[in-house]
């Protein structure tokens, strides 16, 4: 194998975890959009902002955590 095989093999799941962190920003504002929209204009929307936000958090320490175990070396 090429001496940058690793690197290029490190890029593409960077570029997969860029595109999963994408993905969870676009649902995140659809989410705040729908919250919005469901609710009458004197509702209080933080008890849902405050769930979607630690709903967001959760999600993306998923996916940096994966992303963190698949670029340690497996071991020996």
């Amino acid at each position: 194998m090429p001496s940058n095989y690793k690197g290029e093999e490190e890029e593409k799941v960077d570029e997969q975890v860029q595109n999963e962190l994408k993905l969870l920003n676009q649902s995140i504002i659809d989410k705040v959009v729908q919250i919005v929209d469901d609710n009458k204009p004197t509702s209080d929307l933080w008890p849902h902002f405050r769930k979607t936000i630690l709903d967001y958090q959760k999600k993306r320490s998923e996916i940096l955590e994966s992303q963190t175990l698949k670029s340690e070396p497996s071991g020996k």
